[in-house]
């Protein structure tokens, strides 16, 4: 299909009129100067629809298609109702492909050791007994920058998709999709599944 549009808007129009159950696109992962000079369909689309888009990043070195490999998922939680809508995506999928499913909450204040233990705890609890069976589940508390130790975690298990949830918030007359998960898209090395839902 070809249309003459801004590509954001064109994208958009397109994805309501067809009733798209997903938005598929590729990104630069650019960032700073370039970014802001260039702008981001991506980031825009993320930031206007209210269906799932799925990132996926220019790696240098690799021409023609990848093979689908879907083992490793990570999905990044906060514990907020998006999260919940993210995790069973994630889920069905790690069903599907019979993945492994790490499920990563980030606590970027201090704890102590104490705490960590009812992080723990805390995190268990919040998945879905339902979801349990349905595939093989991991769960990790990390300290830190949320972003940073989700792209952590990616990088060091080889992770072959990053599913999470994003909030579209209000900012005078238009709306922002939050610092990690931006962070998240612009740096995974590896596609980056975002359900993303209006506040």
């Amino acid at each position: 299909m070809v249309t003459e549009d801004r590509p954001d808007q064109a994208i958009l129009k397109t994805a309501e009129a067809r009733h798209a159950d997903l938005i598929v696109m590729g990104t630069h992962g650019r960032s700073g100067w370039s970014r802001i000079m260039l702008g981001s369909v991506a980031e825009r689309v993320l930031r206007e629809t209210n269906r799932p888009v799925l990132t996926v990043g220019f790696k240098d070195g690799i021409s023609g298609p990848s093979s689908l490999s879907l083992k490793k998922i990570i999905c990044p939680v906060n514990y907020s109702n998006v999260s919940q809508k993210a995790l069973g995506h994630a889920a069905a999928m790690a069903e599907r492909f019979n993945a492994e499913l790490t499920v990563i909450h980030a606590i970027e204040s201090p704890s102590d050791p104490q705490e960590d233990a009812k992080e723990m705890d805390r995190l268990c609890a919040w998945i879905p007994h339902d979801l349990r069976p349905t595939c093989n589940f991991r769960e990790v508390i990390r300290k830190g920058n949320a972003a940073e130790e989700i792209l952590d975690l990616a990088a060091s298990t080889d992770a072959d998709l990053i599913v999470l949830g994003a909030q579209h918030k209000r900012f005078w007359d238009s709306t922002v999709i939050g610092t990690t998960t931006m962070n998240v898209i612009r740096h995974a090395p590896c596609p980056v599944f975002t359900v993303v839902q209006k506040i």
